[in-house]
């Protein structure tokens, strides 16, 4: 239900319209001229009554999307995991150039949508030259779901009212070959070439990501503190999510990290002996 109700001011007569509608809050909105009261009064209480009505908050108007994107950069990407952030800054990049400039209200499902379309013609030039290349769908997909991202903390902000994303297709099918594992003869290959490896330290990561499936980065970043010998457990910190996990260490793995203990404290024993007396 829309009321209207007149009211004076110094400036002249004024027309405030209250549209309420069950389920939904309050939309308010002063005018001038009584005419425009009653038309925005029908078109609002129809919009919300079919789901289209897409409220414009005060901030959508003052701030602009790299806005969004300084305050993202300055308060969320700093506690996220240090590959994610690395990682997140092309997409951040990108979207700043195409639509930093724009205030939150001006940016539309459409224009959107269009700039997906912009972006999935641009050739991919990573890699052997192949400049004539398309981007492939699961780089689209990073792009998307970083632009997404950033509207939803708009919207938690309360800069902007509804996500123009909700209107943009998704990315699917991102995949279409079939998942492969090595074969024992192609494991057992692979081990003993690392064994050989000038690189001593390089079968024990290696062994370390076949019995666990942790990433190199998760793996170089452990610590002896991560290592937990006696509850057979590693604490992952720098996790891809930025979350904190745990993973077994068992059977050949386990009596590979005691070695590995072993010779890192047996090295800092060396050092400490012969560093100069202060």
């Amino acid at each position: 239900m829309a009321t209207i109700e007149k009211r004076e001011r110094k400036k002249g007569v004024v027309y405030r319209v209250d549209v309420r509608v069950a389920g939904y809050p309050r939309q308010k909105k002063t005018f001038k001229r009584l005419t425009d009261a009653k038309a925005w009064a029908a078109k609002t209480e129809s919009d919300i009554k079919s789901g289209q009505f897409q409220p414009i908050s005060t901030q959508s108007k003052r701030k602009t999307f790299a806005d969004v994107i300084d305050r993202y950069e300055r308060e969320v990407l700093p506690n996220l995991a240090e590959s994610t952030q690395r990682s997140s800054g092309t997409a951040l990049r990108y979207w700043r150039a195409q639509l930093g400039d724009y205030s939150l209200q001006f940016i539309t499902t459409e224009q959107v949508s269009k700039l997906m379309g912009e972006l999935a013609a641009i050739p991919d030039e990573r890699g052997n030259g192949e400049k004539t290349k398309p981007k492939s769908k699961r780089t689209l997909k990073y792009y998307r779901d970083a632009l997404d991202m950033l509207f939803k903390k708009a919207c938690s902000w309360k800069w902007l009212g509804v996500n123009p994303m909700d209107g943009v297709e998704r990315v699917t099918k991102l995949r279409n070959e079939r998942t492969r594992y090595l074969s024992d003869d192609e494991r057992g290959r692979l081990l003993d070439a690392c064994r050989e490896s000038p690189n001593k330290q390089l079968y024990p990561i290696v062994v370390f990501a076949l019995s666990t499936g942790c990433r190199r980065g998760e793996i170089m970043g452990l610590t002896l503190p991560d290592i937990d010998l006696a509850r057979h457990m590693a604490v992952l910190r720098d996790t891809k999510n930025g979350d904190t996990r745990s993973v077994p260490i068992v059977g050949h793995l386990a009596e590979l990290m005691d070695t590995q203990i072993d010779l890192v404290n047996d090295l800092y024993d060396a050092q400490f002996l012969h560093a100069p007396m202060a």
